[in-house]
């Protein structure tokens, strides 16, 4: 973030796309404010559009094998963070199941 308020131009807007909560702000805020630079906020509506996106997953409309790589039951969830972190096994996305797994607590397989 600081290099990219650094290059920003006088007067010109600068965006980020961010997960919220893990935002730090450890930048000198003053050059925002010697620079002139805009900002905006806000939050996509993804709650609006759950149901939609749901029913293309159902139909078939969308495939989510490139994008959730991984499924693990919820008594696993810090191996699945750990696991998202390092990017251990290509791992891209971890879907937490809550149910516990029939089979002895074993990874399921990817969707």
């Amino acid at each position: 973030m600081k290099d990219s308020l650094h290059f920003t131009a006088r007067g010109r807007k600068l965006s980020f796309q961010i997960h919220y909560k893990s935002l730090r702000l450890d930048f000198p805020i003053g050059q925002l404010f010697d620079k002139g630079i805009r900002i905006q906020a806000g939050q996509a509506p993804a709650h609006k559009r759950i149901d939609k996106l749901l029913e293309y997953v159902k139909e078939e409309k969308v495939k989510l094998n490139g994008i959730i790589t991984h499924r693990l039951p919820l008594t696993k969830i810090a191996d699945g963070y750990s696991m998202f972190k390092k990017k251990e096994d290509n791992c891209v996305t971890v879907v937490l199941d809550r149910w516990p797994l029939e089979q002895d607590d074993q990874e399921l397989p990817a969707a």
